[in-house]
């Protein structure tokens, strides 16, 4: 040791759990101070992970009721079809379902351009100052200043992306007020028709409305794939990321081992054993805060207790 650690009686008489903890920490020092930075930083990234899952959970209810929705407006479908309202109406279905589908474009460009904008806003502040050095590193650090500056140059063109982006979206824009407008100046005569069809037994806004249903519901399930896709690469991710922050927690107990044995072949009278992975409960503590309020019973908080040795092994349960 670097420096003395005083404790009294008082404290060699503490049989408290976390005083024992808080001693091995005061005799090593800031031996752990960088593998816990590590540690923390890479929970935070778990977290994170985390997070973005719990936004795409569902995803198969929704498919299914989407599915459902779909289904029931096929079915209803089949009356009109038989009464050749479909062809009739023909052309007004097509130009809603033109404007639909355009109108999913510009949301999908709309929500790519918001991510690229999101990331200019989050980022701006890093390249605004240069990077300052101590006397005795500021060569290498005025290396690092100059790849920085080459990093700046490729963070200005995703601004021009986000500029040139917006532009686009713009010109995407008039093309459906365009549509629209054709669309307008079809008006009377999609009126003529309707007015020709409609009868007690058939109502075509009823035949339109269905459609615009099947036409948005599909473009739903796309979207919903899209995001059972992400759903599956963000669960990978997060168990690599497990696996990695397991990896630092073992570190840190081999760092933390290895000053115990140093200490324990010292000459004195002090002898620490330590066990990894060895406070159950704070395990136990941990599972009751996450799943607060779910009506979980004690016996069942015991029995994953018992049954895993942390949460690392009940990964399932933390992101469902």
């Amino acid at each position: 040791m670097d420096y003395p650690v005083y404790f009294g009686q008082k404290d060699l008489s503490n049989k408290d759990a976390d005083f024992e903890s808080d001693l091995i920490n005061r005799l090593i020092g800031t031996k752990l101070k960088n593998i816990q930075s590590k540690i923390n930083d890479k929970k935070r990234e778990v977290e994170n992970i985390v997070v973005e899952i719990k936004k795409l959970r569902n995803l198969s209810d929704l498919k299914k009721e989407t599915n459902q929705v779909i289904n029931n407006a096929k079915h209803q479908l089949e009356s009109f079809k038989s009464k050749g309202i479909e062809e009739k109406l023909r052309n007004q279905t097509i130009f809603e379902s033109d404007i639909a589908r355009l109108k999913q474009v510009y949301q999908t460009i709309y929500d790519y351009l918001s991510d690229i904008n999101t990331i200019v806003s989050n980022h701006s502040h890093f390249f605004e100052n240069e990077i300052k050095s101590s006397e005795i590193n500021r060569e290498l650090f005025n290396e690092v200043n100059v790849y920085i500056s080459q990093l700046k140059n490729e963070f200005e063109k995703i601004k021009e992306v986000s500029i040139n982006s917006e532009n686009i979206l713009g010109k995407i824009k008039d093309i459906i007020n365009k549509i629209d407008l054709k669309k307008e100046g079809l008006k009377e005569e999609f009126a003529k028709i309707k007015r020709e069809l409609n009868t007690d037994s058939i109502d075509p806004d009823k035949f339109l409305t269905l459609n615009r249903q099947i036409e948005t519901s599909l473009l739903k399930l796309k979207e919903i794939e899209k995001n059972e896709n992400k759903r599956v690469r963000l669960e990978n991710i997060l168990l690599n990321e497990l696996v990695e922050l397991e990896n630092l927690w073992h570190k840190e107990y081999k760092i933390l081992d290895d000053e115990v044995q140093r200490i324990n072949n010292s000459e004195n009278k002090l002898y620490i054993n330590i066990e990894y992975k060895g406070r159950r409960d704070k395990f136990l503590e941990k599972i009751k805060h996450i799943f607060k309020g779910t009506g979980i019973r004690d016996i069942s908080y015991q029995e994953i207790e018992q049954s895993y040795k942390d949460l690392f092994k009940y990964t399932g349960m933390i992101v469902s």
